[in-house]
């Protein structure tokens, strides 16, 4: 389970996640985005970071969720 930490500055939201990150995380915190207030730029930090248990199907999820 990894943290993800969400830091707003101007219209720059930064998501750091924190250790090995699984899809429903990174889904619950893009829904929660998107039901947020909505920035013009987000960067998704991953420097303590890691997608590794992450799998294709997992990635394509992702994008549809971004998309929607």
């Amino acid at each position: 389970m990894a943290e993800i930490k969400t830091l707003i500055s101007g219209d720059v939201t930064v998501r750091k996640i924190v250790g090995v990150v699984a899809v429903d995380e990174v889904l619950n915190s893009l829904r929660e985005y998107y039901a947020g207030k909505v920035t013009k730029y987000v960067v998704w930090d991953l420097s303590k970071g890691s997608l590794k248990e992450l799998t294709p199907d997992d990635l394509k999820n992702i994008a549809q969720v971004v998309l929607e």
